[in-house]
């Protein structure tokens, strides 16, 4: 997004709005991160935010179905 000019600006307020201006509470923003990370097997994003989620309230049993591809 650096050298994307404004075409990464643009991202960056969608990605902005995305993540702190919708109806979902914190908890299920933080799973549907952690539920995107997992999908794309990326570790990186998933550590954090399993953390993030946690703190935010989201379920551990909910992060685990997700972590082991369990029936939701």
């Amino acid at each position: 997004m650096t050298y994307a000019g404004k075409a990464g600006a643009l991202l960056s307020d969608l990605v902005e709005h995305l993540r702190y201006h919708t109806s979902l509470s914190n908890a299920e923003t933080e799973l549907a991160i952690c539920t995107s990370a997992r999908a794309a097997n990326s570790d990186y994003i998933w550590n954090a935010h399993t953390r993030l989620g946690l703190q935010e309230g989201t379920r551990e049993e909910a992060l685990h179905a997700v972590d082991t591809h369990a029936p939701l």
